[in-house]
């Protein structure tokens, strides 16, 4: 998709200069017309949460500055307003066997987090019921 967009529709998405870093220009267009062609879904958020499943990287602040006054998050990024960009090593103009390298995040992952956080609240929770029952 990045390659066809690249070549015949460079104001809706394409790579950077550079070659390392999918720039999308128009979240709007990518929602209408390209999501529903490649993928099952028309949901720009949908689209940016599986990149970061597959470990791309939102660089958005560093290619523009942050000049449009949003944080270019997944939720701004379904409006259509701003330039979105991502990175991944394994995913560079030209080098088509770096792809084979990308792998979606296990939920190990994501589970080991999940239970941290848990620890966490428990720790929280606890200092706060005994703050409690010493008023």
């Amino acid at each position: 998709m990045i390659e066809y967009l690249d070549e015949n529709n460079p104001e809706v998405a394409g790579w950077n200069e550079s070659g390392d870093t999918i720039v999308i220009h128009s979240s709007a267009h990518m929602e209408q017309e390209y999501l529903p062609r490649y993928f099952d879904h028309n949901n720009m958020q949908s689209f940016v949460r599986q990149l970061n499943l597959y470990g791309f990287r939102n660089v958005s602040k560093e290619m523009t500055g942050n000049v449009n006054g949003s944080n270019n998050s997944a939720s701004s990024a379904n409006s259509g307003n701003g330039i979105l960009a991502f990175r991944n090593p394994h995913f560079v103009k030209g080098q088509k066997d770096l792809v084979r390298s990308i792998k979606r995040s296990t939920t190990g992952d994501r589970a080991q987090r999940k239970s941290r956080q848990d620890e966490a609240l428990r720790v929280v929770s606890g200092e706060l019921k005994g703050r409690l029952d010493a008023m």
